[in-house]
């Protein structure tokens, strides 16, 4: 796997590299840059044994190295920022610089993330920027713009955006994901999320979809929502119920598929789910012992209610394993 045995866990002993990051030392992401990669592999395995080995001794730990180490990750958040010369003040748009809580890396691009991925931050910057609205400031909690998060499919090529600002007139952010559409037509979605939280996390009280089509997630979300509001409360908690939960959320993206077992057989990564003869069999199963246990764990039996919970976890966990 590496060409260091036995690993090593301390990276000065380590010899170092020119990193192909022009960021390395600036940005607070990357601490590795500077070794080749299978030193980094290797150091990481080196730490990982020493510290599984005071609890489990006889556990053996392996790492499997990535097949390409640059531009693998498919989503990202960035924050907004300013940066100021004599001559301007221009917004920026990164990561957090390293040992800093305020300061943002203004980034061109980032070699972990996909090139489109990185030409639409590019773009969002720009048109951010001709909006005339400032950044959100953590220490005075004054601005506007506070986080981008992208995600890229590396299936489709499609990328979603979320814009997260502080509350501010609807008009400007649609002038702005109308203008991001029209030059990256991979973009499937635009959303404009809300934070009004002092924390600075991209995590936004309110979502709006602003261009593009629903994603699952706004599925999910609808149907939680439909749940709360007790409309399935008279469903029986049996198969059936997990037929109409999944057309409910798949419908209009999977209309074949939705609401209805799989008929052919998948794999998962590494994992064989259960041949498609089997899954109604294991899902009847599964039913009958959720109504089984169900009564007590209603009841208010703590003890009973994380066995439940554990054991659905354990049952649908792996990517929705059973549904696939």
């Amino acid at each position: 796997m590496t060409s260091l045995d036995p690993p090593v866990y301390d990276r000065e002993s380590l010899p170092k590299i020119q990193p192909l990051c022009p960021y390395v030392g600036q940005c607070g992401g990357c601490s590795l840059q500077d070794l080749a990669y299978e030193h980094q592999v290797a150091l990481k395995l080196g730490r990982l044994r020493h510290v599984v080995a005071a609890m489990e001794p006889l556990l053996s730990v392996e790492v499997v190295p990535a097949p390409d180490p640059w531009r693998y990750r498919n989503k990202a958040e960035l924050s907004f920022s300013s940066s100021q010369s004599a001559a301007e003040t221009r917004l920026t748009l990164g990561y957090h610089a390293a040992r800093s809580f305020t300061k943002i890396v203004d980034l061109d691009d980032c070699l972990l993330l996909p090139e489109p991925l990185m030409r639409v931050a590019r773009t969002v910057r720009e048109l951010a920027e001709r909006t005339g609205l400032p950044p959100y400031y953590q220490r005075r909690h004054e601005g506007v713009l506070r986080h981008l998060a992208l995600r890229a499919s590396r299936l489709t090529g499609q990328v979603a955006v979320c814009l997260v600002t502080t509350r501010c007139e609807r008009a400007i952010i649609e002038r702005l994901a109308d203008e991001l559409a029209s030059r990256h037509p991979e973009l499937a979605g635009v959303y404009w999320g809300i934070n009004e939280k002092l924390a600075d996390v991209a995590n936004p009280d309110e979502v709006h979809l602003i261009r593009g089509e629903p994603l699952l997630a706004d599925r999910v979300t609808a149907v939680e929502a439909s749940l709360f509001k007790g409309e399935l409360s008279s469903a029986r908690l049996d198969e059936t119920l997990v037929l109409e939960l999944h057309r409910r959320l798949v419908g209009d993206l999977v209309p074949e598929w939705a609401g209805r077992w799989r008929d052919i057989a998948v794999t998962v990564g590494r994992l064989e789910p259960p041949p498609p003869f089997q899954v109604p069999t294991l899902m009847r199963g599964y039913s009958l012992d959720l109504q089984a246990r169900w009564p007590a764990a209603a009841a208010g039996a703590s003890d009973l209610l994380l066995e439940l919970l554990a054991f659905a976890e354990g049952r649908f966990s792996i990517n929705g394993w059973l549904w696939r």
